[in-house]
Formats: structure tokens, C-alpha cells, sequence
């Protein structure tokens, strides 16, 4: 065989050997992913609680005002326009209270359902992760 011809079934060899070599990243996560949701999640499992006790203290405050309402009502001397006007102000006032104190509590009962998902999917997939291993 000619040196030429070598060089040349050489040349023409070369891509295919490249076609076959296949390299593999040795890359890695740095960390470990549960630890950071883990993280995450009491985080957010502790802000959530801030905000339940938050909501108890007020929940409290209104039951007390609505009590105080209730006797002020009894004592209301009806044919004092001036003092069922004071007290309709109080009342509504109260009852705005209630509504925004109702508004914050169905925002939490959501974002307490979420943080329950993303802890069930997070221990799955965190147990899946262990047992892969």
C-alpha cells in the first residue's frame, strides 16, 4: 500500500473514530438540593408560624371588641340618635375588622396548603434521591 493511499483511508477514518467518543461531565451540584428545601420550607414553616400567632392575638382583640359591643348594645338607650349613631360607627368599624381579619386568615389557610404540597413533594422526591443512591 502507497504511503498516499494510507494517509488517505487515514483522513477518511478519522471522523468516524471522532464519532465514537463520548465524553461524560464530571460536573456536580454543589450542595445538596433536600438540605436546601429543607431549608426553604422551615423557613417558610416558620414564617407561617409568625403569622398564625399573629392571627390568634387578633382573632382575640375582635372577640373581645365584639363582646364589648355586645354590652354596649344592651346599655344603648335607643332614643338617642347621636348614641346609636356612635355605636352603628363602632359596629361598622368592627365589621370591617372581622372582614380583613377573614380576608388574611383564607390567604394563610393557601399559602399553609402550599407550603404543605411543596414539603409532601419535596420529602418524595428526597426520599427517591436516598433511595437511588
Amino acid at each position: 500500500m502507497s504511503i498516499a493511499r494510507i494517509i488517505a483511508v487515514v483522513a477518511l477514518a478519522a471522523p468516524i473514530g471522532a464519532f465514537a467518543q463520548t465524553s461524560f461531565s464530571r460536573a456536580r451540584i454543589a450542595g445538596d438540593p433536600c438540605a436546601r428545601w429543607q431549608q426553604t420550607l422551615a423557613e417558610r414553616r416558620t414564617s407561617l408560624e409568625d403569622e398564625r400567632l399573629a392571627s390568634e392575638r387578633e382573632r382575640i382583640a375582635i372577640e373581645q371588641q365584639g363582646t364589648q359591643l355586645a354590652n354596649d348594645l344592651r346599655r344603648l338607650d335607643s332614643t338617642d340618635a347621636a348614641a346609636v349613631a356612635a355605636y352603628n360607627a363602632r359596629s361598622a368599624t368592627h365589621n370591617e375588622r372581622v372582614a380583613a381579619h377573614n380576608e388574611r386568615t383564607a390567604a394563610y389557610n393557601v399559602t399553609a396548603a402550599t407550603l404543605y404540597q411543596d414539603s409532601t413533594s419535596a420529602l418524595r422526591e428526597c426520599d427517591t434521591r436516598l433511595t437511588r443512591r
